[in-house]
């Protein structure tokens, strides 16, 4: 995030092979997927480029094309950076656009092959929701993406069609974590930075784990 690039560099030798860079802050590292990488930044784009040279393949962003930019943290960004990451299921990139809870917010699922809404299962789901500031790396249970929201508690959203179906007990954090029995760890109490271990039906804490911020 400080120079709003993503590197390549050898293993081997340590030298950098080559950097891909956008306009705005990267905060979530990429994903790898068949030899390209996925990645959003803070300009409202979210990329896929070759991991082998860094070519850009397609860059798409679900906001309005005529926005207006908003300073942060020095920088002039979008209203809707993306700061999800990129989750890959299925052939499907699957991400948000989100941070002030006064501005609209996007749940995206674009193909992987085209960066377009334009196969089976894609969407572009648009909320005016004062609830949501989509903020973290998103997880997924196979069929409910599991998406933190900052100081908001997580939310659940449909995989299949991006409709909001609830959200976690508790407070938020930008953090979360399915296990194999698709139980969520994720932030509780953050005044004692503590997580917190719930099964997703019926959300009563089990198990915590004291002092812990993150795994």
């Amino acid at each position: 995030s400080a120079d709003d690039a993503v590197h390549c560099i050898d293993a081997d030798s340590g030298k950098e092979k080559w950097q891909f860079t956008t306009n705005g802050p990267i905060r979530i590292a990429p994903t790898y997927q068949n030899g390209n990488l996925f990645f959003g930044s803070d300009d409202g784009f979210v990329y896929c480029i070759d991991s082998r040279n860094g070519k850009l393949k397609w860059k798409f962003s679900p906001s309005p094309k005529d926005y207006q930019k908003v300073l942060n943290n020095g920088r002039l960004i979008s209203f809707w950076p993306i700061r999800t990451g990129v989750l890959i299921e299925d052939g499907i990139a699957y991400f948000g656009a989100s941070m002030l809870p006064w501005k609209k917010s996007f749940v995206c699922a674009i193909n992987i092959e085209t960066g377009k809404p334009d196969a089976a299962g894609t969407y572009i789901q648009e909320y005016n929701d004062m609830n949501m500031t989509l903020e973290g790396s998103m997880a997924s249970t196979g069929s409910m993406l599991i998406q933190p929201q900052g100081r908001i508690s997580p939310a659940f959203i449909d995989k299949n069609t991006g409709q909001k179906k609830g959200q976690l007990a508790g407070t938020g954090g930008c953090f979360v974590l399915v296990t194999p029995d698709q139980n969520i760890v994720h932030g509780h109490e953050s005044k004692f930075k503590s997580l917190v271990e719930s099964p997703i039906e019926k959300q009563p804490e089990f198990m915590t784990f004291k002092d812990g911020k993150e795994m």
